[in-house]
């Protein structure tokens, strides 16, 4: 039988656990607590080109219709694929591609990255009322152009940036590179704490110009259009007070190991070696199954409990994409606007969001 001595050092130990366990507990709370990640502020401003970019339907037909290597076939392709398109009569060319011939030699390109960054930069200084001096990071995103020295150089030597900027240029990457690049940018913040960081995603049309003759490859001259957006992504506790949005999650999945995905979009030269982008039938495909799968993780983060109780729209979505025209409205109105631009597109769809909020824009068409 157990004495008394017994159960009073059973009853020691026994409290002494409760101690051990209730102490490493309280530990790796306050650690996990201390050690998350500051919370990330969002700001950003789109590129409004100037009226002399402005090309209607009947432009455009006369641009390519003055083109030589174009026959007939191309113009009239081109010529539907654009009134098709949900593109308005109001989208804009660079002044190189308003041209005949188009103007696509390397000095022409620079003066577009130029022309569609400079105005942005100094719209979103003004509006967060900061410098130059003032960003720690730097990521530039342009899929098709990628000059030596590289747009982040550019954008360091026309602003005389710090000497220790962290900058990073990213090409490629197609439309989904400006969420790779707000991606990049929040694990950067991650390991600076009171920092700044810029994203700027655009393209530069006049590099991509196709003059050939293969249907795949025509689309991009019919459809895409001028547009850049800057985005300043902050965890400075200041930035809370003045900052539009706070970022809540992202989330990266990488499809290259899927040959449909992997050759969906892909740059190459035609029978007769002109260089151009293919668009195929796979690309819809693999981005509907990466939306399915990126709404049904993002909203099971985003969502509270109740909410996820509640709403089968995630694993309707999941299923099948079915989206009212509401959903949809601000996409197809900024397509309409301004064409497809790429990876800036979604802070245009932002900015028309916003727009309806205040009540500064007219009601939707149809």
């Amino acid at each position: 039988m157990l004495c008394f001595q017994d159960l009073f050092i059973l009853h020691e130990w026994s409290l002494l656990c409760h101690l051990l366990f209730l102490s490493c507990f309280l530990f790796f709370t306050l650690k996990a607590y201390l050690i998350r990640p500051l919370p990330v502020y969002l700001d950003f401003s789109c590129f409004k080109p100037p009226s002399s970019c402005k090309v209607s339907f009947s432009d455009f037909r006369k641009i390519v219709s003055g083109i030589e290597s174009f026959d007939d076939q191309s113009v009239e392709f081109m010529a539907k694929t654009l009134t098709t398109s949900g593109l308005g009569q109001e989208t804009y060319l660079p002044p190189a591609l308003h041209c005949t011939p188009p103007k696509t030699h390397h000095l022409e390109s620079i003066k577009e990255a130029e022309m569609v960054m400079f105005p942005v930069m100094d719209d979103l200084l003004s509006k967060t009322k900061l410098s130059p001096l003032d960003i720690d990071i730097l990521i530039v995103n342009c899929s098709g152009f990628c000059p030596s020295p590289s747009l982040c150089s550019l954008v360091v030597n026309k602003y005389s940036m710090r000497s220790d900027v962290k900058s990073y240029n990213l090409s490629g990457m197609g439309c989904s590179a400006g969420a790779i690049g707000i991606d990049l940018a929040l694990n950067l913040l991650k390991t600076r704490e009171n920092s700044n960081s810029i994203v700027i995603s655009t393209e530069v049309l006049s590099s991509g110009w196709y003059p050939g003759h293969e249907k795949s490859k025509l689309h991009l001259n019919s459809v895409f259009r001028m547009g850049s957006a800057w985005i300043l992504l902050t965890n400075k506790r200041e930035a809370k007070k003045k900052s539009r949005y706070k970022v809540l999650s992202s989330l990266r999945t990488q499809r290259a190991f899927d040959d449909r995905a992997y050759f969906a979009a892909y740059r190459e030269e035609d029978s007769s070696g002109e260089l151009g982008v293919t668009f195929k039938k796979d690309l819809l495909q693999a981005v509907g199954e990466t939306l399915r799968s990126h709404m049904t993780i993002l909203g099971s983060q985003i969502l509270p409990l109740t909410e996820k109780l509640r709403h089968a729209l995630i694993s309707e979505v999941a299923k099948g994409l079915k989206l009212d025209a509401r959903d949809v409205e601000a996409a197809l109105m900024t397509l309409h606007r301004f064409g497809n631009q790429s990876s800036s597109s979604w802070c245009y769809e932002l900015a028309y969001m916003e727009g309806q909020q205040l009540g500064t824009l007219k009601q939707p068409m149809g």
